[in-house]
């Protein structure tokens, strides 16, 4: 058997029964490698012990990123050229468990004549690593279940949901929910992982509506519940400051901006004109009577781009625009963006953001941040000063520059290595320089030519989290 044996600590012995089928896999992984095979193996994918990280794996040794990768590079490749037959049988178990569970599979549902089946209760997701680390672009682990989703595009489906979880969009069938998924980008989340979503978000609940169809549907709010009793026992509209007093003298505060919110939030309510509310059932009729208005408009924003609806509407028609405005906030296509503006829900970019990106396409390369910022108009300064010292599209390249991040030759991947290798070399070493840490991670091949202190400094800031400390230069592990 090829590769080098390591002085290393010895693996412990695996708290699995080779009478079990997935014992039995693992004795005939296990014996496919070398001592240090088995320590990797044991450690990656929490066999007789608990799961580690890559650095609680470097640390006997002080390896560096580079070899304890290397390390699991061999091990990997070892099992695959002198174990096939088990990691091919491993393969084909994996799959047949995620066909048959929709997708998202967790460790109670592995079937008992599985190779999966017979992991010890306090390694129930070995199985699930095992399968992670001999096919690391096929299988994940996430939240304690095996998928075929990434957790990178995992978080992103999650915060697609959102939107169409938000209590104004509901009740709505979960098939539906995935259909406007599907719709806005390459990825079909799997039914059982679009569920488990579901249930992890708050405030909505699953459960089975007519037609034995799952429908997903807002769970009650006490402050919502108030208020439209509040609005319900008076006959004409009433002012933000006339519910506050009423929802007070009924034990259910809420004041100011947190009242706005449960009134838009909660499809009971409308807004008939500024700061001024009825429910739904009280303009019905009314809100029929702008349906047509609202679907051109909708179309309009579908297909041309973003609007503002007060201009559309103009000075004379505001009562009227407060119900086209109403209907067009139900619409999950759109996306509101605040203040009667609107743009389609599969806009890759906020408007704000979008806005920026015009500028500097204008400008043609880096340009002077402060000088973008006096120019820019005052009502969206602030919003324009946050995105562009924060958000990831964009970077600073040198002090008091600006330019979008797609200008420079940085892929996704390239990024992905200088997270994990600042947050590797931050764990062994507690604390380092910007020097210390962009020879680290130069040793990974980012490749922006040249990487300037103050651009590598930046993107450790945006891509990493880390704040650094101006006197020295320094950055601390958190």
């Amino acid at each position: 058997m090829t590769g080098a044996t390591r002085n290393t600590t010895a693996a412990p012995a695996a708290a699995l029964s080779v009478d079990d089928l997935f014992g039995g896999l693992c004795a005939t992984l296990l014996d496919a490698l070398d001592d240090d095979g088995r320590t990797v193996l044991h450690a990656r994918c929490g066999l007789g012990a608990a799961r580690l990280s890559l650095w609680d794996l470097a640390a006997p040794n002080h390896d560096s990123f580079d070899d304890v990768r290397a390390r699991q590079r061999r091990c990997r490749r070892a099992l695959h050229r002198d174990a096939a037959e088990a990691v091919a049988e491993l393969r084909d178990a994996g799959r047949q468990l995620l066909a048959t569970t929709d997708g998202f599979a967790t460790p109670d549902q592995i079937p008992a004549d599985s190779v999966l089946s017979g992991a010890p209760t306090g390694e129930a997701t070995a199985p699930f690593w095992l399968l992670h680390f001999c096919f690391p672009t096929e299988f994940f682990v996430w939240r304690g279940g095996l998928t075929a989703v990434a957790p990178r595009d995992a978080r992103r489906l999650q915060r697609a949901l959102r939107h169409h979880l938000r209590p104004l969009f509901l009740p709505r069938t979960v098939e539906d929910i995935a259909r406007s998924l599907s719709d806005r980008g390459p990825l079909t989340p799997p039914p059982a992982l679009l569920r488990r979503l579901i249930d992890d978000a708050p405030s909505v609940e699953r459960s089975m509506g007519p037609g034995h169809r799952e429908q997903v549907t807002a769970t009650a709010d006490p402050r919502a519940d108030a208020a439209h009793a509040a609005l319900t026992a008076g006959e004409g509209a009433v002012t933000i400051a006339e519910l506050e007093a009423q929802l007070a003298e009924s034990g259910t505060p809420c004041r100011g901006q947190a009242l706005r919110s449960v009134l838009r939030a909660d499809p009971r309510f409308v807004e008939v004109d500024a700061d001024t509310w009825q429910p739904r059932e009280h303009v019905e009729d009314a809100l029929a009577a702008q349906a047509t208005s609202a679907d051109e408009v909708a179309s309009f924003v579908r297909e041309r781009g973003n609007i503002d609806l007060w201009e559309l509407c103009g000075d004379g028609s505001r009562d009227r625009g407060y119900l086209v405005l109403a209907l067009l906030r139900r619409d999950h296509t759109l996306r509101h963006l605040g203040a009667g503006r609107f743009c389609k829900q599969s806009a890759l970019r906020a408007h704000a953001t979008e806005q920026l990106f015009v500028a500097l396409r204008r400008a043609m390369g880096e340009i002077p941040l402060q000088r973008f910022l006096d120019n820019h108009p005052a009502e969206g300064r602030d919003l324009a000063t946050r995105l562009l010292q924060l958000n990831r599209l964009f970077i600073e390249p040198a002090p008091d520059r600006i330019d979008m991040l797609s200008n420079y030759p940085l892929t996704e991947r390239d990024l992905s290595e200088l997270r994990q290798r600042t947050r590797f070399y931050l764990r062994q070493h507690g604390r380092a320089t910007l020097t210390e840490l962009a020879a680290v991670v130069q040793r990974g091949r980012l490749r922006s030519d040249p990487v300037t202190d103050h651009l590598f400094a930046d993107l450790v800031r945006r891509h990493g989290g880390y704040d650094i400390d101006p006197v020295d230069d320094t950055i601390t592990a958190r």
